[in-house]
């Protein structure tokens, strides 16, 4: 089992098109770090911090209505706002980034109270200025000023440009190819091949980690073809299979891991590793969620085996039901553009349940483990169909990650039991070609 298992890795790694691929997506993930940006997308970036964005928004805002209450509804609606900007004024006398946090933290907690009590009423039920936006707000500063207490942190929390991240957090916007969701469009738009993908392919960049899944399987089926020695060796079938299986997730899980490498190092010699215990509070279906980014990292590991995985036996399924590892690599190709089809971005827009049940739904990164970066709704996203084009919301909602263990999961034991049950109908079939090879047909050794 052990040998078998062995010689499948060793195969799968042996290839110099995946080599190729490694340094493309090594490439890929490590340009954000090392191109610098213009100077117009850099003061784009300054403006998208924090703590920018609440001066030059909701301070402003707030010192408008308190200098002018004629537009009030009445004198609890004004007292609100008095309240509002005496807390938001503490932010001149704030020393560092994590009372500065705490500053705003503190205003969102008293806005979402605001809303609570009536004397507030939010322009709208979700998203921007809502009831909702205020209190993950306050759930998102307030973590991020206790972890600047805890660990004595004087230097940033936020960080909106890729080359200024620590290695860990970059990392995770990195894997799923959106480095900073608060980065200025144009900067997806530079005049370079490598960062290409990343302006085609929007939310769904991350589906590009199919490619090397789809080579893998291709590799693995084509090595235990019925002409290989391999494909004779005396090992159960569902044995062969299951090692099949996880050889395709270990070599995948190999290549992220080795493609990570240029971006850390960059990105960790110049601003540090990070932490993995970094408070990151995301929005899902109108509901908060705090996690931390060791688990985002965890999560997005996940999901690239069981991509691997379920890649992997529809390739299988395929090779075996037609005889031809082609056929099962172009197989897994198709499963894996479902996404990117016409058919699925209108039942998104039109708001389809039946994708939460999707499989493709959940090869996702952003949308199932998230990105540091977030602050929008994983369920909702902007799709851009070129740069002169208005942007397009499609919502999918009920994509958790237990759903998608449960998706990507049945739809590897679903094809793995069918290309079992294939296996067995062929058996006779096999029997007579490999009979046919003693007579004088050669077998192929690996």
């Amino acid at each position: 089992m052990g040998a078998y298992l062995e010689t499948c890795l060793r195969y799968a790694l042996r290839s110099k098109a995946l080599g190729a691929l490694l340094v493309v997506f090594a490439l890929l993930m490590v340009a954000p770090a090392v191109i610098v940006p213009g100077e117009e997308t850099i003061s784009s970036a300054s403006q998208a911090d924090p703590v920018a964005l609440f001066e030059g928004g909701e301070r402003f805002n707030t010192r408008q209505a308190v200098a002018d209450d004629s537009g009030l509804r009445g004198k609890r609606e004004a007292d609100a706002y008095r309240r509002l900007n005496s807390i938001a004024d503490r932010l001149d006398g704030a020393a560092g980034e994590a009372e500065r946090y705490d500053v705003l933290a503190s205003y969102y907690e008293a806005k979402a109270s605001c809303y609570e009590d009536g004397s507030l009423a939010p322009k709208y039920s979700t998203g921007y200025d809502s009831a909702l936006d205020a209190q993950t707000n306050a759930r998102r500063y307030r973590r991020l000023a206790e972890f600047g207490k805890a660990h004595g942190r004087e230097e940033r929390l936020w960080w909106t440009l890729p080359g200024e991240t620590p290695a860990f957090v970059y990392l995770a916007g990195a894997v799923a190819f959106q480095p900073s969701g608060q980065l200025d469009a144009r900067f997806y738009s530079l005049p370079l091949v490598l960062l290409a993908p990343q302006g085609l392919l929007h939310s769904n960049a991350c589906l590009l980690w199919c490619v090397p899944a789809v080579l893998v399987a291709w590799r693995l089926a084509r090595l235990c073809g019925w002409q290989r020695l391999v494909g004779q060796a005396p090992t159960g079938a569902i044995v062969s299979l299951a090692l099949r299986l996880a050889a395709a997730a270990l070599v995948l899980s190999a290549f992220a891991l080795v493609a990570c490498v240029p971006a850390v190092l960059v990105a960790g010699i110049r601003n540090g590793l990070g932490s993995l215990p970094y408070p990151v509070t995301l929005v899902r279906d109108d509901a908060l969620i705090e996690t931390t980014l060791g688990g985002i990292l965890a999560s997005q590991l996940v999901i690239l085996v069981l991509t691997a995985l379920v890649v992997a036996a529809v390739s299988e399924l395929v090779s075996l039901a037609f005889d031809s590892p082609t056929l099962g690599a172009i197989a897994g190709t198709l499963f894996c553009l479902v996404p990117l089809l016409p058919a699925y971005g209108l039942q998104a827009r039109a708001g389809g349940a039946v994708l939460a049940w999707l499989p493709q739904t959940y090869l996702n990164l952003r949308r199932v483990a998230g990105v540091p970066a977030e602050t929008g709704d994983l369920s909702r996203e902007l799709l851009f169909i070129n740069d002169s084009s208005e942007a397009v919301e499609s919502v999918i909602h009920g994509a958790t990650p237990f759903r998608a263990a449960l998706a990507l999961g049945a739809t590897v034991l679903a094809c793995s039991l069918i290309a079992l049950l294939v296996r067995h109908l062929r058996r006779p079939s096999l029997r007579a070609r490999k009979s046919l090879t003693k007579g004088g047909a050669h077998v192929a050794c690996d």
